[in-house]
């Protein structure tokens, strides 16, 4: 691992960084290469009060690795991230995270559910209306046949009895015209 991609990596995400911390001090031979003159001024001392430590306080330490990059500060960072971010906590956090991502997955999984159970009501309802319609044009029509039956039933029964009216007028008078001859 080179120094750069260490530092993006610690910068990125510190507390998951301590193992390849580690595994760049003790893998690394060439520091005198690498190392720049350590520079030991106020605004880069390396604070040992550990109750001063701090997020904003291991990301300047970070930051101060491109330029002033030893294997004296690499160490107070590892010290720094170990104080921050024990193993514990880094372990619970994930434990966390997949309990969050499992919830995440329910949930969507619910409303995933739920949605399919709303369009395959609409599609059931839009499938029925056809049949409804045809059987409600079936039902009119059946209704209507038997109204046009009754009509025509009580129309002919009004003729048979006009008809029979008639004919009882006409059978009275031919019995009057008979009576009178």
């Amino acid at each position: 691992m080179k120094k750069y991609e260490l530092i993006t990596d610690l910068e990125v995400n510190p507390a998951k960084s301590k193992h390849l911390v580690d595994e760049f001090l003790s893998n690394f031979e060439e520091w005198d290469k690498y190392e720049d003159e350590f520079i030991n001024e106020e605004k880069v001392r390396m604070i040992r009060n550990k109750s001063k430590w701090n997020e904003a306080y291991l990301r300047k330490h970070i930051s101060l690795l491109s330029t002033n990059f030893s294997k004296e500060r690499l160490q107070h960072i590892k010290e720094v991230i170990e104080y921050l971010y024990p193993e514990e906590e880094i372990e619970t956090e994930s434990i966390f995270n997949k309990k969050k991502i499992i919830l995440l997955i329910i949930i969507l999984l619910i409303i995933f559910i739920i949605l399919i159970v709303i369009l395959l009501i609409n599609l059931s309802k839009f499938f029925q209306h056809p049949k409804q319609n045809t059987a409600n044009k079936i039902n009119q029509e059946i209704i209507e046949k038997s109204a046009m039956k009754e009509m025509k039933k009580k129309q002919t029964q009004e003729v048979v009895k006009e008809t029979n009216g008639t004919k009882e007028k006409n059978q009275t008078k031919v019995i009057e015209q008979n009576s009178t001859k």
